[in-house]
């Protein structure tokens, strides 16, 4: 089977176009299905962590992402972020944890699941979780607890229990031995919810501060609590401490003091100090604690604005940020791939948090940065599209306090505002770049109502572009742009109702081409390296080869919102983000062909193969067709292999001897065929002398025994090292 043939195997050509990979045939099967990039744990608040002495690893669970509790466990190592895969508690929020060192584990207690208030137990090992009581403390949440480890119990402090509208404020101490609850007072600080709480491990006491309006520090030495001051830092909730035994002072920051603060205190068991007012950004509801083994408090995650997903270390001087960053899970945002630098951007969107973000997040394929905040208005429900002739990400319109009708333009270090002119303002509408032609293409949207009409933007000016036929008015629909077939595709949406139908721009008309699949607030790429455009909707994927819409892998199941763009430089897709997207990060590794022989780089031992349709040395042509292996080499790569590994030209004959005499016995060529390949192959003056092709000349001897010394080895016509 010759080259042309073999590519037919695994898809058909269109119009003299590169064939279309088919997800069917064999390949590796890295490139069959989505791969989760879990960088850091999501974005979240309301978690717990705690400070594994024993493994020297931070222990984080559960939390609040995308107004719903998570179940999952994860650890820190001082560097790297690992999710620990094992059934456990419930997804929840407000809970409590504590390491007993004496033990070995972190006790767990309390929380919000599914609206429930809990009051299970619960100890993680290092391997396995593990319902320890059920009984003890009532079901409640917003408490707080520390591990005394001269006594050897962990102790908590109050919280809420009972059920909306009937919560109860708790002002009750409890400590756990690893087998019980015992109920240990009933007085002290009063009542309060949302406080911090830490164990001075020089002093012998429980450190505790502050709770919802209050701020006042108090301590517990085991058997009765002590008010130490009324100073210190404002009144506040939802902050976090952690104490550090290194320098033996109590570490705060945070909290909500009517806004979210940003500043760090040191308690050193008579004074607060404040020691640092920059660092993390303002928030509260985050989760720390201290890493012993390198003398750092580790915090993550909270909610400022939108909720955060960044880890930052304390040394005692300063806040540094860990390597581990991700933004919130977030829905109704925008992404485009930045083909210059290599990175895909993203620009705001929607979370569980009430107000859409203004961040501007670049993924270069190991790890997210926040890049910048502030640019154009917070907002969601935007469309960007990366236009690669200036080299900048153009942004248009969203939602935040009402429609916006503004274009902006990304240039990898900040945003300009280029015009407030040109479309109407309007939301979960759609853009494409046209390489092609260089302008950015923009179909409907909502504002007010579904919208139907086509803009263009040249880098200066919109002018909005009519067609005798054109997609109905719509918004939530999704688009890209072809290259191989110059050509801007768009999908679905809503008008009075959801559509299905598929429609293709290029530049002077729409013209319809298919009405069998149909999505809404979808996600649309165009995979260079395929040749087709990549559709994920609701669990499913789908690939348009400009005919018909094709079953791809599946990607886990999400809600709408996601965003998509193929990194060209890397082969893969990357999808982020969605409603209730368990996991923000996903990319599908796009089996990029570079020599587009339909083998996948990944497999292809001849990635940039001689595709000429007959075997060719030296401008000597064969006329035998050039047969492509299934290791995606064809013979004209076999025989410059010959001319690269030959000391001289009767060894590059005896390889294509070799070669041949192979291929005839496979039945990839005719005896004649070969002895086409080898008068090529020959030197022009002895070329014939091997008439009935057994390797030896007229007078019986092997043509192709090494050369005596002094024999001449200089090549004729063919150079046969590469």
């Amino acid at each position: 089977m010759f080259v042309a043939a073999g590519l037919m195997l695994l898809a058909t050509a269109v119009d003299g176009l590169p064939p279309v990979p088919d997800f069917a045939a064999d390949g590796p099967k890295n490139c069959l299905h989505w791969e989760p990039h879990v960088v850091p744990p999501a974005s979240r608040y309301r978690h717990a962590m705690a400070y594994d002495s024993a493994r020297r690893v931070t222990v984080l669970f559960g939390g609040n992402a995308g107004g719903r509790g998570l179940g999952d466990t994860w650890e820190l190592n001082g560097k790297d972020w690992t999710q620990r895969a094992v059934p456990g508690p419930t997804g929840r929020t407000y809970h409590a944890m504590a390491y007993d060192s004496a033990r070995g584990v972190t006790v767990l207690f309390g929380g919000v699941s599914s609206g429930f208030l809990k009051g299970d137990t619960w100890e993680w090992d290092g391997t396995t979780w593990t319902l320890r009581s059920t009984t003890g403390p009532s079901p409640r949440w917003v408490h707080a607890m520390a591990y005394d480890s001269a006594r050897g119990v962990t102790v908590l402090f109050g919280g809420y229990d009972g059920s909306a509208p009937y919560y109860h404020l708790k002002g009750d101490t409890w400590e756990w031995d690893g087998t019980a609850w015992m109920l240990r007072s009933t007085t002290g600080p009063s009542p309060r919810e949302a406080h911090a709480m830490a164990y001075d491990s020089a002093r012998g006491v429980t450190v505790l501060f502050g709770g919802w309006g209050l701020g006042d520090t108090w301590e517990w030495n085991g058997t009765t609590w002590t008010q130490r001051s009324t100073t210190g830092p404002s009144a506040r909730w939802s902050h976090a401490m952690a104490y550090d035994s290194a320098r033996g002072v109590t570490v705060l920051f945070g909290g909500a003091s009517g806004s979210a603060n940003g500043d760090t205190w040191e308690w050193d068991g008579t004074t607060w100090t404040q020691r640092s007012t920059t660092g993390p950004l303002p928030r509260l509801d985050h989760a720390m604690g201290y890493d012993s083994a390198r003398g750092v408090t580790v915090l993550f995650g909270g909610r400022g604005g939108p909720s955060e997903g960044d880890t930052w270390a304390w040394d005692g001087s300063s806040w540094a940020i860990g390597s581990s960053l991700t933004p919130p899970n977030l829905w109704y945002h925008a992404m485009s791939y930045d083909q210059r630098r290599e990175v895909t951007v993203l620009f705001g969107g929607s979370s569980d948090d009430p107000l859409p973000s203004d961040d501007t997040w670049q993924w270069d394929g190991d790890e997210w940065t926040n890049i910048a905040r502030g640019g154009p208005a917070a907002r969601y429900g935007h469309a960007m599209a990366y236009d690669s002739v200036r080299g900048v990400t153009v942004l248009f319109g969203g939602y935040g306090d009402w429609f916006f009708g503004d274009t902006w333009e990304w240039d990898g270090t900040s945003w300009t505002l280029r015009s407030g002119a040109g479309p109407a303002p309007r939301t979960r509408h759609a853009m494409a770049f046209d390489s092609a032609r260089g302008v950015t293409v923009l179909f409907g949207g909502y504002g007010g109502g579904p919208l139907g009409d086509t803009w263009e933007w040249d880098g200066r000016t919109w002018t909005m572009r009519l067609s005798d036929a054109a997609p109905s008015e719509r918004y939530g629909h999704a688009m890209a742009f072809d290259e191989r077939r110059g050509v801007t595709v768009l999908n679905g949406g809503w008008g009075q109702t959801p559509l299905n139908d598929t429609w293709e721009w290029n530049g002077l008309a729409w013209s319809w081409r298919a009405g069998t699949l149909g999505a809404s607030d979808h996600a649309m790429a165009y995979a260079s390296d395929r040749h087709t455009t990549f559709l994920v909707t609701n669990g499913q994927a789908w690939e348009w080869d400009g005919d018909s819409w094709l079953s791809a892998p599946t990607v886990p199941s999400r809600g709408g919102g996601p965003a998509m763009v193929h990194d060209r430089a890397r082969g893969a897709l990357v999808l982020f983000g969605g409603v209730g997207a368990p996991v923000s990060t996903w990319e599908f590794a796009t089996c990029g062909d570079t020599d587009g022989d339909g083998v996948p780089d990944t497999d292809d031992a001849c990635p940039d193969s001689d595709l000429a349709e007959t075997v060719v040395i030296d401008g000597c042509d064969s006329g035998v067709g050039n047969h492509l292996f299934d290791d995606g080499c064809t013979m004209a790569d076999r025989i410059a292999e010959c001319a690269e590994g030959a000391r001289n030209h009767k060894a590059f004959e005896r390889c294509v001897k070799h070669l041949t005499k192979e291929w005839v016995r496979e039945d990839l060529i005719s005896k004649q065929e070969r002895r086409a390949i080898r008068r090529c192959a020959d030197r022009p003056d002895d070329a014939d002398d091997d008439n009935d092709d057994d390797g030896e000349d007229e007078d019986g001897h092997d043509r192709h025994a090494r050369p005596t010394k002094g024999e001449s080895t200089a090549p004729t016509e063919i150079l046969w090292r590469r």
